[in-house]
C-alpha cells in the first residue's frame, strides 16, 4: 500500500474549500446510467398512476 500517496491525498482534501469538497465528492460518486434513471421514472409513475386510481 502506498500509504504517502494516502497521507498526500488526505492532506490535500483537507486544504480544498467546501466548495472544492463537493465538487469532488460528486466526482467520486457513481454515475447513474440513463437506464436505471429510465427505471425509476417508470416505477414512480406506476406508484402515482396507482395512488392517483385508489383516489377515484
Amino acid at each position: 500500500m502506498n500509504t504517502e500517496l494516502i497521507k498526500t491525498l488526505a492532506q490535500i482534501i483537507k486544504s480544498l474549500s467546501e466548495e472544492e469538497r463537493s465538487l469532488l465528492e460528486a466526482e467520486l460518486r457513481p454515475k447513474n446510467n440513463w437506464k436505471t434513471i429510465k427505471k425509476r421514472i417508470i416505477e414512480r409513475n406506476q406508484k402515482i398512476n396507482q395512488q392517483v386510481g385508489e383516489n377515484d
